[in-house]
């Protein structure tokens, strides 16, 4: 489940520091999330090569290994046991921004045994290289993934991680779309509304634009209003072959901003 920030506390929410302070209320079932100076964070912590994470829980008790995972890291994913009420463990850095490190707790309260907090990604840091992301598409088999030159990711099960409504971070991201393998005769576009998005129009705080230049590359600006908010997707494309133009829709839901929340 995904959290939003209520309007009077979107100022607020800056990405979590490695050290986190995890506070169960048991009224509401929510664990706040909180920084050491009790100021409440995103569910989100930017990870920098090896960074270590450390978590205290307050109004409940950690379960022996409590670090349940949703999306782990290839290598050996830590679950260690805790030291009291803090449970801390080392992470390396996500390849790239498609896929975080997800995971959430396990914890037993006074009265309910095994309650499990909302999700905590570990990301790579928006800015980071690569500054673009590609969008590859197979024209032998009409598969879509995403891919930061290096690795391809299979659209179908992953999240676009675009944090960029982070106080920190620049609002833009640039999207280059690519036919491969290269296919005498095809070549491939963004349609000129590229993006379906799973509510009825674009919210206002995402624009998207299509370079006039060049119509294989998109730009997302995701602005400030849009913290604590997401939304789904799917790339649209016009493949064309010898004349014929298809509009082709990528598998769904890609997410924008999926992660902003204060638990």
């Amino acid at each position: 489940m995904l959290a939003k920030v209520s309007p009077d506390r979107t100022e607020e929410i800056q990405a979590a520091p490695p050290s986190i302070k995890m506070v169960f209320d048991p009224e509401t079932g929510l664990f706040l999330l909180k920084d050491a100076e009790d100021n409440p964070v995103a569910n989100l912590v930017l990870i920098e090569e090896s960074t270590q994470i450390s978590i205290t829980i307050e109004g409940a008790t950690f379960i022996d290994h409590p670090i349940s995972w949703v999306l782990p890291p290839s290598d050996n994913p830590p679950n260690p046991e805790p030291d009291g009420d803090t449970v801390t463990f080392t992470v390396s850095q996500p390849e790239h921004f498609f896929v975080p490190w997800v995971f959430g707790v396990i914890v037993d309260t006074p009265s309910a045994k095994g309650v499990r907090s909302q999700n905590i990604f570990l990301t790579k840091p928006f800015g980071s290289s690569p500054a673009a992301a590609l969008v590859l598409y197979d024209p032998s088999n009409g598969k879509f993934a995403l891919s930061d030159g290096t690795t391809g990711l299979d659209v179908k099960s992953q999240s676009f991680l675009i944090n960029a409504s982070l106080p920190s971070q620049d609002p833009s991201f640039s999207i280059d779309l690519v036919l491969t393998p290269t296919v005498s005769g095809v070549s491939i576009n963004f349609a000129p509304s590229p993006i379906l998005p799973s509510s009825v129009t674009l919210p206002e705080w995402l624009q998207v634009e299509v370079s006039d230049s060049d119509t294989s590359n998109m730009k997302l600006t995701i602005d400030s209003s849009g913290q604590g908010h997401s939304i789904g997707f799917s790339f649209v494309i016009q493949v064309t072959k010898d004349g014929t133009t298809t509009t082709v829709i990528s598998p769904d839901p890609i997410l924008i901003n999926a992660t902003i929340g204060d638990g």
